[in-house]
């Protein structure tokens, strides 16, 4: 069975948090963070929330702060509840991530989507080449069905390229992040 905690963006166990079944830290969640909300499909994914192994759902409090619901992972010892010791800095208590040490090179792919005229550009990252065309085209299709765009088509550069009305411009390439 799958188990959950609630974690900062430092991954960091937030003070008093229980671990549990998704539904249990989520009603913890919402007692400890009134007016806490999902966050928004518009809003830019973390590295955290892309790096993390596992289940991750992310929150905004209502003082803006960002919390998340985190599957912990299989293998690891189960997190408790005591108070971290201030003397020891090192003995703090994380969730478990996939680590990344600074040699450690992962390939990933970028969609950037661009609107020219709106001098608008939002980048997301992708672990498969599959997944980001994916993104692309599903993107293409949604804008291009909109009355605005009546008649035009898609100009393709390659696969990984392509522009609409000469406004609008989708690229996909593999990028090296540290």
């Amino acid at each position: 069975m799958k188990r959950f905690t609630c974690i900062n963006d430092r991954e960091e166990m937030v003070d008093g948090v229980i671990e549990g079944t998704k539904e249990q830290v989520l009603a913890w969640m919402r007692k400890t963070f009134p007016g806490m909300r999902k966050r928004g499909k518009s809003e830019m994914m973390t590295a955290l929330e892309f790096f993390h192994e596992g289940e991750i759902t992310a929150y905004k409090t209502a003082d803006g702060e960002s919390v998340y619901l985190a599957e912990v992972e299989k293998g690891q010892e189960t997190i408790n509840n005591e108070k971290r010791d201030k003397e020891n800095a090192t003995s703090r208590k994380t969730v478990a991530s996939k680590p990344q040490t600074n040699d450690e090179i992962l390939w990933v792919w970028k969609l950037t989507w661009e609107d020219i005229n709106e001098l608008e550009t939002c980048v997301t990252i992708y672990r498969s080449k599959d997944r980001a065309k994916a993104a692309m085209e599903k993107d293409i299709r949604k804008l291009a069905s909109c009355r605005a765009f009546e008649g035009e088509e898609p100009k393709r550069k390659d696969a990984l390229h392509v522009s609409l009305a000469g406004r609008f411009e989708w690229a996909i390439e593999k990028v090296k992040v540290h």
